[in-house]
């Protein structure tokens, strides 16, 4: 059942994003979405002092006065600065250079990915609510799938018996409290019949 309430939790949070961006994108009257447009506006600030320096028909060298100079190319879409090409917007030297060109719209210059009419598609179907456990249809044939078996973990810090020794340490065999032999312990004696082959002696480590 907690699985269920999770899974249910899941659904009503994306059931009710979906409806808050389904209207955002209904409400929209500009081409991109509300988050790119802030980003572009943010990207227009930042430029009003560069220099724009025609290069060819498509190709521009912009210059500002505290980053190196960049090459902004129209006809393979990129600009040295690699922020076109990775965000998928106009950064602000593509704009400056639109902007000195006299281009009021720069929308064809992003990612269809930013337009209002993609968002729109995005989250045209509606999320439904699931119908009742209590309604559902259970196979017959299901195979009924069991938590694994464990051994109980025994209180306190396991020992470290498999760690190298630091200098100055020697290892102390124990000695059997049933035959007195080193390097086995009552539990293990080989004499008392509990065990056949060869006993495995328990180390402890003095510091």
């Amino acid at each position: 059942m907690p699985i269920l309430m999770l899974i249910e939790y899941f659904r009503a949070t994306m059931q009710q994003w979906s409806f808050q961006k389904r209207n955002v994108a209904a409400e929209a009257k500009r081409t991109l979405t509300p988050w790119a447009e802030t980003i572009i506006q943010a990207n227009k600030n930042a430029c009003n002092n560069w220099m724009v320096y025609p290069i060819s028909n498509s190709r521009f060298v912009v210059k500002s006065f505290t980053h190196k100079s960049v090459v902004v190319d129209f006809q393979q879409r990129t600009c040295t600065c690699s922020r076109w090409q990775i965000d998928g917007l106009p950064c602000g030297h593509v704009i400056k250079v639109l902007t000195m060109s006299r281009y009021k719209d720069c929308s064809e210059f992003d990612f269809k990915a930013y337009f209002i009419e993609t968002l729109r598609k995005n989250y045209e179907e509606s999320v439904n609510p699931l119908p009742s456990p209590l309604e559902s249809k259970i196979p017959g044939d299901l195979m009924i799938v069991k938590p694994p078996m464990m051994e109980m973990r025994q209180p306190g810090r396991p020992r470290n018996i498999d760690r190298i020794l630091s200098q100055g340490e020697r290892p102390i065999w124990q000695e059997c409290s049933t035959c007195g032999k080193f390097r086995q312990t009552r539990s293990d004696c080989t004499s008392r019949g509990s065990r056949s082959g060869i006993s495995q002696a328990t180390v402890h480590i003095q510091r």
